[in-house]
């Protein structure tokens, strides 16, 4: 509804939330002194770590409670000094009372902390402990010791406190002294709690305002002031909560006395239950207020009654229905001087904040259900108020309520992840009954003319306000699934439409709705007057194709509807009678003939309409429905054939019988019998469907039987293969094919299945090679049709089938309709159909006949790929071209057996020295074996391995990937071990190395406290000496190796290993030598 004028001009309303005049609804708050101006700096870090959330907490009577976020609002109490070099900061009204006071201090030098910090502190201090105040000091060194203050302020003004870092390093030891000494003057050792924090800047960097986890040396600063800060709220929360218990305790006590006074009880109860709600547990809070609200109505108030009462200029009649200054409540509360109408609004005020702080908005609607009736009943039974204006109250504060909660609860469900549609619904009904309570107010109201352009409070005396509030409360009766609810109140939004003439197309389709509602209930007479009065709303707008269609769908609909009247309004039936003439019977009379034609054996019917209205009738189509007797009429299986009559419109006489006959033209019928019980026609575009007396069945049969026959036969389905063929072949026997639709699919499960193209198909007549191509359509249920033309001569088609690049099992499906004559007779033609089925499996040209041997060894890696040849086709295999494929993080492919990475590389590779191709033929065996040599602890968390097998199939060269797990092989190679540096030099790095001399390497091994062998692993090299020396706790940790090189040119540099005493091997990591050494051209480390 795009019209919003009043609802949409409804305010939400501040008294409904928390006010910061009432000493806040959610948050504690933290009183602080700032000694040195350094807040601005820590407050911006401070506040990216609040709120504290998931405190844990017990009450006295010892039920757990948990505090999910605790917001924190800090107020910074300004000293004399202050004051008087800054007016301005003077506070404009009372700040919220602390829970927990925090003296902030930047100091540079000891002599500044003894004449200045230390008396200052000392002295609040002493007061803090003298009020039992929860206090917390924070030290904040800046880093501005070797600076003087002024140049100190424009550097942070310029650059910030990044500036500091460098003077921080040498001046962070004056620092710890003063924060020592800080310690030493006001630490308490018999108080459990330790009163002091500090955040400092860490060497050459600022962490005042950085971001956190960007220093995690630092974080633990911030953890443990928000540690000290949270136990010193939740110390003075409890402290203050036992404090007002016992006072509710012993005021509750008197409450039986005379001369009671409420007023007191109210006070501390009621700063309980902010306290509570500050500390964000509603339920607590709303609890309190809960009592307070009983036990104020068990009160006798007749002493109150010569209090203020309240008056029609007052603001809750002239501004907004809840324009109350809580404070003033508050304060009148307190002294006795608020009227029960005052205290009562109060206290819902509070309760429905409460709830909108929990996001709970139905319990805010039921509330306002219970509420709003009794307190507009007080307002009617106030004297001094006219009558009009309790009414006025209650349809502005319901209305108030609604709009409030839904922004409210489309703001807090647009802030989740994921919207609740339930929840939606839960808030609708409430929502619903809100704005019906606010209708019902609006209905008592006497006749009123409008008046534009007035304050929305105002407008609730309109009659558009009752326009609005009904068709918002129709849209939200809707969402909640009060479909019937909805129903009537668009009725009666339609019908002030019509009223006041505003729009009657959305009378229109505000009445259509009610009038589907209705249909769907079945209620026959509300239905009839609803459909009268739409037809009227048409009839005004002069569109009368639209009031013929919902005539003729009454029609449809009234000999099926139950009326507690036993006849129609005589008026309204007269219209309809004017409008339309119904078709009340079909006489059978010679209704159905099967006669056979030249070609084709088609049915013609012979239908006998009466008209009993007087005057003649229009049809635009009439169509009888037939199906084949022994199949259920679904969708998919029933045969529908319609008879259409000439173009020019065919007229039924008035108060007669006229014959209609129908020929048919289409397609042939399949033989068997069929049943007719279903008449249809159109009147005025509108369909109506009519049960013909008595089903009528007929039989079509063949005079001869088809003898077609669908076969099939395929080629073997190999990869890489892109198409294969599919042959069908049609053996017509003694039938002549007149015509066919062939329907070609695949069922598969796979999810890149063997598909089958549109074009490539070819068709050979019976001793004709010549191959004529079948072109194909693609159906919207994905099969493949292909248009047979008529044949004499039996024929096969060649179909080509897409294979999948995937092992797969699959069904090719072929249909066939189609239409014949027997050689015979081409006279008489019938309609056939048969299917054939033919299950596939498209495999790869080879595959593993055993698993994969991947066996990890202490740097080494051994592969053995068992393959074995399909037992289709023989295959040609190219060893040498096979490749170890190596992908990291998805990144480029790298074959490892021609080029290397630094963690792997080849160590023995027999697939190189075979030059020839192997031609291997169908189910012969092969296997593919290498060793590598591998680094397992740098293999990246990534990496994705494969043998790769290039081959040949009918001359198409191909390959094949075998998943190799190189980290499953790192993960089981062996548990993880410590590691030990191994650092390996060479002492003839000066000299020319060539092969046959010997070179002589030193070996450093980290000490342990057991003993070890250190052995030459590398293959390039041999040892000259010792191959394997002994490593004790006693004995040194440096050796030396005499090698000699076994190759020319540039060899691997020689790798040792660590063994333990029981054979396992110690992890190691080598340094210093460079990957390779070069002979005869030097080597240098």
């Amino acid at each position: 509804m795009g019209d919003r004028s009043f609802y949409g001009s409804v305010p939400q309303l501040p008294q409904l939330k928390s006010a910061p005049s009432s000493a806040g609804m959610s948050g504690v708050s933290v009183h602080f002194e700032d000694h040195g101006d350094v807040w601005q700096f820590v407050l911006p870090s401070l506040d990216e770590r609040l709120p504290l959330r998931n405190i844990a907490w017990k009450n006295h009577l010892q039920v757990n409670k948990t505090i999910d976020r605790l917001y924190i609002h800090f107020h910074q109490v300004h000293t004399q000094a202050q004051l008087l070099k800054q007016p301005s900061a003077m506070p404009t009204g009372v700040p919220p009372t602390g829970l927990v006071f925090l003296f902030v201090v930047k100091c540079e030098d000891l002599a500044t902390y003894k004449t200045k910090i230390k008396p200052a502190l000392s002295a609040w201090v002493d007061r803090m402990n003298l009020l039992k105040n929860e206090w917390l000091v924070l030290y904040v060194p800046l880093g501005t010791q070797a600076t003087s203050s002024t140049t100190a302020a424009t550097t942070v003004a310029s650059r910030g406190l990044s500036a500091f870092g460098t003077s921080f390093r040498d001046s962070s030891k004056v620092y710890r002294r003063i924060f020592e000494k800080l310690r030493a003057d006001f630490g308490d050792k018999n108080d459990r709690l330790d009163r002091l924090c500090k955040i400092e800047v860490l060497e050459g960097n600022t962490v005042v305002g950085a971001a956190p986890g960007q220093q995690p040396q630092h974080e633990a600063q911030w953890s443990e002031l928000l540690l000290k800060l949270k136990t010193c709220i939740m110390e003075a929360f409890e402290t203050r909560c036992c404090e007002y218990e016992e006072e509710l305790r012993l005021l509750d006590a008197k409450r039986s006395l005379s001369g009671w006074d409420f007023s007191s009880f109210f006070q501390v109860k009621e700063s309980l239950a902010l306290l509570y709600s500050q500390t964000s547990l509603y339920d607590d809070a709303l609890r309190h207020y809960d009592e307070l609200e009983a036990i104020f109505m068990t009160l006798d108030h007749t002493a109150l009654n010569d209090l203020p009462v309240l008056e029609a200029s007052d603001a809750i009649f002239s501004s907004s229905p809840f324009e109350i200054d809580l404070v003033v409540v508050r304060m009148s509360i307190a002294v006795n001087a608020a009227s029960p109408l005052h205290v009562r609004l109060y206290l819902f005020c509070r309760q429905v904040a409460i709830l909108y702080q929990r996001h709970d908005y139905v319990a805010v609607c039921a509330r306002s259900l219970l509420f709003l009736p009794q307190f507009l009943l007080l307002l009617q039974l106030t004297k001094s108020l006219p009558p009009t204006l309790p009414l006025q109250w209650a349809i502005g504060a319901a209305v108030a309520l609604a709009v409030s909660c839904e922004s409210e609860f489309e703001q807090y469900q647009v802030s989740r992840p994921k919207a609740d549609q339930a929840q939606m619904t839960l808030i609708a009904a409430p929502l619903g009954e809100l704005l019906y309570f606010a209708r019902r107010a609006c209905k008592r109201l006497p006749p009123t003319s409008p008046t534009p352009g007035r304050h929305w409070y105002t407008l609730c005396l309109q009659p558009e306000a009752l326009h609005q509030v009904t068709y918002w409360a129709s849209v939200h009766y809707a969402t909640a699934g009060r479909l019937r609810f909805a129903a009537f109140l668009s009725a009666e939004c339609a019908r002030y439409d019509v009223a006041s003439a505003t729009s009657i197309d959305r009378a229109a389709s505000l009445y259509l709705k009610h009038v589907h509602q209705l249909q769907l209930d079945q209620w026959g007479d509300a239905l009839e007057a609803s459909i009268a009065a739409i037809v009227d709303v048409y009839r005004s707008n002069k569109d009368a194709a639209a009031a013929a269609t919902m005539c003729l769908h009454w029609l449809q609909l009234e000999p099926s509807i139950d009326r507690l009247r036993k006849e129609s309004d005589k008026g309204l039936h007269t219209l309809w009678l004017d409008t339309l003439a119904p078709v009340t019977t079909v006489p059978l009379h010679d209704l159905l003939h099967v006669l056979p034609t030249a070609s084709i054996a088609l049915p013609t019917m012979v239908l006998r309409i009466r008209n009993r209205l007087l005057r003649p009738l229009p049809l635009e189509k009439i169509a009888v429905v037939f199906r084949l007797a022994n199949k259920e009429p679904t969708a998919d299986e029933a045969t529908h054939l319609s008879f259409v009559l000439p173009s020019e419109t065919f007229v039924l006489a008035g108060n007669a019988v006229t014959s209609v006959t129908l020929h048919s033209d289409g397609s042939p019928l399949t033989p068997g019998p069929y049943v007719a019980s279903l008449m249809t026609c159109s009147m005025a575009n509108q369909l109506l469907s009519l049960d013909l007396d008595t089903p009528l069945i007929f039989d079509v049969l063949p005079l001869y039987a088809s003898s077609l026959v669908l076969s099939a036969e395929a080629a073997p389905l190999l990869t890489p293969q892109m198409t294969v063929g599919w042959t069908l072949r049609v053996e017509l026997n003694d039938d002549v094919l007149e015509s066919g639709s062939l329907a070609l699919f695949v069922q598969s499960t796979e999810k890149d299945p063997t598909t089958i193209p549109l074009d490539g198909h070819v068709l050979r007549y019976d001793g004709d090679d010549a191959a004529i191509p079948v072109e194909g359509q693609r159906a919207a249920t994905g099969k493949l049709t292909l248009a047979l033309p008529r044949s004499t001569r039996s024929f096969a088609i060649a179909i080509a089938v897409c294979l999948s690049p995937q092992d797969s099992q699959a069904t090719l499906c072929a249909e066939l309709s189609y239409t014949y004559a027997h050689h015979s007779d081409s006279t008489l033609v019938y309609m056939s159909s048969t299917a054939i089925d033919h299950a596939f499996a498209v495999r790869h040209a080879m595959q593993l006949r055993a698993e994969m041997a991947c066996v990890p060894r202490s740097h080494q890696l051994f592969l053995h790929v068992p393959l074995v040849c399909n037992d289709v086709a023989p295959i040609e295999v190219d060893p040498s071209a096979s490749a170890l494929i190596v992908s990291t993080d998805g990144g480029n492919e790298l074959n490892v057996l021609s080029e290397s990475l630094p963690w792997i590389e080849v160590a023995f590779n027999p697939l190189r020295q075979m030059e020839r191709h192997l031609r291997l033929r169908p189910g012969s065996p092969f296997s593919l074996s290498f060793v590598l040599r591998v680094e397992w602890a740098r293999i990246p968390p990534h990496t994705s391995a494969a043998v790769r097998v290039a081959y040949v199939l009918h001359g198409q060269s191909s390959s094949l990937d075998f998943p190799v797990d190189l980290v499953g092989a790192a993960a089981v190679h062996r548990p993880s071990q410590p590691r030990a540096t191994v650092r390996v030099s060479c002492l003839n790095e000066r000299e020319w190395l060539v092969q046959g001399k010997v070179v002589e390497f030193q070996v450093d091994v980290p000490s342990s406290d057991e003993t070890r062998f250190v052995r030459l692993a590398s293959n390039a090299w041999a040892c000259a000496g010792k191959a394997s020396q002994l490593i004790t706790p006693e004995t040194t940790t440096t050796l030396r190796f005499k090698l000699l090189p076994l190759r020319v040119g540039s060899v691997l540099a020689p790798t040792f290993e660590l063994v333990r005493a029981d054979g396992s091997l110690v992890d190691i990591d080598e340094a210093a030598l460079p990957p390779y050494l070069v002979l005869g051209t030097g080597a240098s480390s």
